[in-house]
């Protein structure tokens, strides 16, 4: 991940940040390479720093605080992605949040990742009401999931065939109920199906629809031909007939394509992507969409 970051040799601008957040960085690049060399993890904070009322309070309310000032630096880089509608940004710095954007699926703001120091995210959150030093308990329970993803990579490096499968399966899930996509995992991904080659564990069909519906969604994502990607998608859901946060993720690509196209299908399509996991985190973005089309959220 690191690698693939570092050859895309984006040249951003120092002193973009005030006086203020020095302890802040806008260059994802150098970030990953402090994270790997300090054995710190990565915040993400994608914002709109003059235009977004809940990106300022989280700002105000958490991330200027001087708890968290003094404490978040001890364990994360902290990366801030801005979206401003307002404020001069170089080429650079739009090209790479719009980069990150994308491979991470931000739909709304703030929206704040974090990421492990090889660049794999294993949570998403975003504003929370109280203050710094309930953010700060709520970054660390975040992490006890990295921690409990790690024990389980550590257990399936040391193990072979269906046992080695259903462990890094067990290690991906710890994260995937968290960020929905697999981004940044995509070597795990391959480890599981060669694990399961037979398809014994049913991983191999598992991993195997998430890598494909990854390249529907990255298809999407840059746009193009949606009649064509549609017809792909259908014919993954047919033949895959994936279910829960799955079929969510393959219905709401779905919704967006159909909107491409301006159907009308979409908010029938929506709904059902809510009903196949309605405490998901997805399914909260679900309910806003759904609302501002006059949809419902039911």
């Amino acid at each position: 991940m690191i690698r693939a970051w570092a050859a895309l040799g984006l040249v951003l601008c120092a002193g973009m940040l005030s006086a203020a957040d020095t302890s802040w960085t806008e260059d994802f690049t150098a970030a990953l390479q402090r994270a790997e060399k300090e054995k710190k993890d990565i915040l993400l904070d994608f914002t709109g720093s003059d235009w977004c009322h809940w990106c300022v309070k989280l700002h105000e309310e958490v991330f200027n605080q001087d708890a968290f000032k003094k404490e978040a630096p001890e364990k994360f880089v902290l990366v801030l992605l801005d979206f401003p509608r307002q404020k001069e940004q170089n080429d650079a710095v739009k090209q790479q949040n719009k980069m990150l954007a994308e491979t991470f699926q931000i739909q709304g703001f703030p929206t704040v990742i974090v990421l492990d120091s090889k660049g794999r995210p294993y949570a998403r959150t975003g504003y929370q009401a109280g203050g710094a030093e309930p953010y700060l308990k709520h970054l660390g329970e975040l992490r006890a999931k990295r921690e409990d993803r790690d024990k389980l990579l550590a257990l399936a490096e040391a193990s072979k065939g269906a046992e080695k499968a259903k462990l890094l399966d067990q290690a991906l899930t710890t994260v995937s109920d968290q960020i929905g996509s697999l981004a940044g995992y995509e070597e795990l991904v391959d480890q599981v199906i060669a694990a399961d080659a037979d398809n014994a564990g049913g991983f191999k069909t598992k991993y195997g629809g998430i890598k494909a519906l990854k390249e529907i969604e990255t298809e999407r994502a840059k746009g193009g031909d949606s009649a064509a990607t549609l017809a792909k998608l259908e014919k993954f859901i047919a033949e895959q007939k994936p279910a829960g946060e799955v079929l969510q993720r393959a219905l709401f690509e779905k919704a967006m394509l159909i909107h491409a196209a301006k159907n009308k299908e979409m908010i029938a399509i929506l709904q059902e992507a809510l009903k196949a996991a309605p405490e998901s985190q997805k399914a909260q973005e679900l309910q806003g969409i759904l609302q501002q089309l006059g949809g419902g959220g039911e």
